[in-house]
């Protein structure tokens, strides 16, 4: 993801994130966000990986043990 993705202000990523919201389908976001940490940021992460479509993960293996158990 570009430098513009993580720019919250820019309303880019909620609007990407909502369409996979509206198929239903699940998103693992893969990556190191620190570079990119704000407070809106962190809120943003916590509040997705509180629900059921999207999620931010550090590595592949923390997404697939996760992923795994989403009912």
């Amino acid at each position: 993801m570009t430098e513009h993705f993580f720019q919250l202000n820019t309303k880019l990523p909620p609007q990407i994130l909502h369409k996979y919201v509206n198929y239903h389908l699940n998103l693992p976001i893969l990556g190191h966000f620190h570079p990119h940490n704000t407070n809106t940021l962190t809120h943003f992460i916590y509040h997705s990986n509180n629900r059921n479509h999207f999620f931010f993960f550090k590595n592949k293996q923390q997404a697939l043990q996760n992923l795994h158990n989403i009912t």
